[in-house]
């Protein structure tokens, strides 16, 4: 076509010839404006779409942008391609809460496009009508940030719109100095050059979205970029651990073997085992979610070892020991993901500045996680695969723990969490697996 307007000689030598192929020009940029580029007006969500402004070029995913009425006149005449037609532009608009002002989310540009009214506010008309973040993206399976690709696609769009205008300059350019050049071969050449440059130029720019959109529409959509939830690791702090209901035997109970590699005492700093899963805590209010192992912590010999293999997946402050049982004072639990052993340990009432791990460190079985001196004893949890934290193990309403060894095993497996395991057969077997540092 090029070759066409070039080589034709009524448009190489009438003015009136290169005044057509302006105009012809003019047309074409103004139907690509209006179509191959031109703007949805649709705007909102599934639930409630609405009108948006022509230049702002947003369409809410999964749906792909369209255009049929450029003018947003009325919200009937623009859709985007899915499942909803937009609703009527008099739609009522819901209340904001004025009494609390919900803080803005949404980016500020320091620097402004030309054409662009802004960024998509469904996130945040929703948190303005009260719901939490979560509500919001209720169904989807990350936090959904829009913003980078609105901005990119108003970038391109005023670009796109900047070089057209360059572009018909530089043709204009060309013309005038065809006109102007009487005959002089190389003047002509030189303009002939400007032009059919600035012609391949706007060839490429539009032929690019065009072609890109024949392979897979997809490839011209920026979609927002979204973050994948991250599930809270919540460990309950206890009240007290104050043994209650004696000390049953290593026997006591039903449990199964889950394995492992060290006991989770070191070797030296094991005094006693207390095999007491389901006891009463709490004067009755509660059910003992684990089993405690003395320590000597008097002699020094109190440290607390991984029972195989794993990752960090919490340190987390527990509560406060008295002295009865040892030196006293705040300490922490690590919840640790024994992947390989296909369950998850809470090591409890590890003194606060003793600990030698953090969030997400791997560790190694037998490796040295803390001492457990300021209640004398590690309190031990144990878990399905996967837990996320800790549990705390009630009676059914209305009833109380007895003060009898291991009464809730007995009577109150019914209210047990489902997460929650015995650790007392895994106990007696790492019993013979006790590890030195």
């Amino acid at each position: 076509m090029i070759n066409f307007f070039l080589k034709n000689r009524f448009f190489r030598t009438s003015k009136l010839g290169y005044l057509l192929v302006v105009f012809v020009l003019m047309g074409f940029l103004f139907f690509l404006f209006q179509n191959v580029l031109a703007i949805s007006c649709c705007y909102g969500s599934n639930i409630e779409p609405r009108c948006k402004d022509i230049t702002t070029g947003f369409c809410p995913l999964p749906y792909t942008m369209q255009a049929k009425d450029t003018t947003c006149a009325n919200c009937t005449d623009c859709f985007c391609q899915g499942s909803f037609a937009p609703a009527d532009a008099t739609d009522p608009v819901p209340t904001k809460n004025t009494e609390q002002k919900t803080p803005d989310i949404i980016p500020t540009l320091q620097v402004q496009i030309p054409g662009f009214s802004g960024f998509s506010k469904d996130i945040q008309v929703c948190l303005e009508e009260g719901k939490t973040l979560d509500e919001c993206q209720k169904g989807k399976t990350g936090y959904s940030i829009p913003w980078i690709g609105e901005y990119l696609i108003a970038v391109y769009k005023w670009a796109v719109r900047a070089i057209a205008i360059l572009a018909v300059i530089i043709i204009m350019w060309g013309g005038l100095q065809w006109i102007l050049a009487r005959g002089n071969s190389s003047a002509i050449t030189e303009a002939k050059s400007k032009i059919s440059s600035a012609l391949i130029g706007i060839v490429i720019i539009v032929g690019m979205n065009v072609f890109l959109s024949a392979i897979n529409p997809n490839l011209t959509i920026l979609k927002p970029i979204t973050l994948g939830k991250i599930e809270p690791i919540i460990i309950t702090p206890l009240d007290s651990d104050k043994e209650e209901g004696g000390i049953s035997g290593p026997n006591a109970g039903t449990s199964i073997d889950m394995g492992g590699n060290c006991f989770p005492v070191s070797a030296d700093s094991i005094k006693q085992t207390q095999w007491n899963f389901g006891n009463s805590r709490s004067s009755g209010k509660r059910c003992h979610a684990g089993i405690d192992i003395l320590t000597n912590w008097r002699s020094g010999n109190d440290s607390v070892v991984a029972i195989g293999d794993g990752r960090v997946l919490a340190v987390y402050g527990f509560y406060t020991c008295s002295t009865e049982t040892g030196k006293g004072g705040h300490v922490s639990a690590i919840f640790i993901d024994h992947k390989k052993l296909n369950y998850t340990v809470l090591y409890g009432e590890v003194d606060d500045d003793s600990i030698l791990v953090k969030n997400g460190d791997e560790v190694r079985a037998g490796q040295l996680l803390g001492q457990a001196s300021r209640c004398g004893m590690l309190h031990l949890e144990m878990y399905e695969a996967g837990a996320r934290g800790n549990k705390t193990w009630y009676p059914p309403n209305g009833q109380r723990v007895e003060n009898q060894p291991n009464y809730c095993q007995q009577n109150f497996l019914n209210t047990k969490p489902s997460t929650l395991l015995d650790p007392t057969a895994t106990l007696k077997y790492l019993d013979g697996k006790r590890c030195s540092i």
